[in-house]
């Protein structure tokens, strides 16, 4: 059994993987400590090697402890990894985005691949025959919410819901359709970019925001809500065949 610790901006993920498959997944706060992780694992048995991925800061006895317990991988941009990576400043890129590379390349190996990750920022990577060459990013979805509340005087702060109208008949509708019908426009338009320079190219959904853009035409579109962590375990196997 392998554990995958993804540390993101809002949540902290724990996977537990047999092989290539997941086994259970939970999420806590991103506030991981040293205690949530002893909880975690008192039900837990068998895990033999784990990785850690953090895109924030967390307590250094966390590393200390797991380095002391598993077969441990710090995942960051030294990490070996499956793929290619030939984005130019590896040192600044987010270590999600790579991990979801790794996941998708898995799902669809040495294909040509567009990752949408729906985040804290939206994500746009393209994978191609096993090389992951970058791609954008942009305000998320509840990012665009706080900022048309922070830096106007009259508009409110909305929460996003689903089966969005495009065409606003109040305030709120109006907010409602300027960021997600506006997302979705993007995600619509940045997927036919792409399908211009790719042939057969898959697209893969990813992240908790998802959910609210089923707009967006579902063609040749996969589900994969798991990405992030399904690439790191693959990472983890990766290293473990190396040293092996």
């Amino acid at each position: 059994m392998n554990l995958v610790i993804d540390i993101g901006n809002t949540s902290a993920k724990f996977s537990l993987f047999k092989n290539s498959e997941i086994a259970d997944i939970t999420a806590i706060n991103k506030s991981l400590t040293l205690k949530s992780i002893h909880d975690k694992l008192k039900s837990v048995q068998n895990v033999d090697s784990c990785i850690l991925c953090s895109v924030v800061d967390h307590p250094p006895e966390i590393e200390d402890y797991l380095q002391q317990t598993f077969n441990f991988i710090k995942f960051n941009q030294f990490t070996p990894t499956p793929i290619n990576n030939e984005y130019g400043s590896k040192e600044t890129l987010g270590l999600d985005r790579l991990a979801g590379a790794v996941g998708a390349n898995f799902l669809f190996p040495n294909q040509n691949i567009l990752v949408v990750d729906f985040g804290t920022c939206i994500k746009y990577d393209i994978i191609s025959n096993g090389s992951y060459l970058g791609g954008s990013i942009a305000p998320g979805m509840l990012m665009r919410y706080k900022a048309l509340n922070q830096f106007t005087d009259r508009l409110p702060l909305i929460s996003p819901k689903e089966n969005v109208n495009p065409t606003g008949k109040s305030t709120e509708e109006s907010i409602l359709s300027g960021v997600q019908f506006g997302i979705g426009s993007e995600v619509q338009g940045i997927i036919n970019y792409y399908k211009e320079q790719y042939t057969d190219l898959k697209i893969v959904f990813t992240g908790g925001d998802s959910k609210y853009f089923d707009s967006v035409p579902k063609n040749n579109i996969f589900a994969a809500p798991n990405l992030v962590s399904r690439g790191l375990n693959e990472v983890l196997r990766y290293n473990e065949q190396k040293r092996n």
